[in-house]
């Protein structure tokens, strides 16, 4: 969609400058005749065409901010989702490990337990050895 939108932006901008062009070339003394513009707040001297020129341009210069805003918030987006689930699987593997080590010292735990069961067999065994 945004590739889309970029490449509308971009064929309205070509246009844009091919009808200018366009203009420019059969009305060349049109585009060079200087003219009183009344602008509300004071009056100027300028070529139309430069008045109409600018305009152009601020609009294009609006189409070109939406499209890149779009761009932005897409890409927020898209990290977010990212960042969720680097959470969600970093949760997962701490869950993962914190278990796998609580299971090791479990089991470390009962093989200690069976050492020491097994070395008070051997001294009672001993004992007895020696009794007999």
């Amino acid at each position: 969609m945004i590739k889309f939108l970029k490449f509308i932006q971009a064929l309205l901008v070509i246009l844009y400058i091919l009808v200018n062009i366009y203009l420019m070339v059969f009305n060349w003394d049109v585009y060079t005749v200087s003219m009183d513009l009344n602008y509300g707040f004071g009056s100027f001297s300028a070529p139309l065409f430069l008045v109409v020129e600018t305009i152009g341009l601020i609009l294009i210069f609006l189409l070109w901010l939406t499209v890149y805003s779009k761009d932005l918030r897409y890409e927020i987006s898209k990290l977010k989702r990212e960042k969720d689930i680097h959470t969600k699987n970093s949760d997962t593997l701490a869950d993962a490990s914190e278990g796998s080590v609580m299971s090791l010292n479990e089991r470390v735990s009962q093989l200690q337990k069976q050492m020491d069961e097994l070395a008070d067999l051997l001294k009672k065994s001993e004992s007895l050895d020696i009794d007999s």
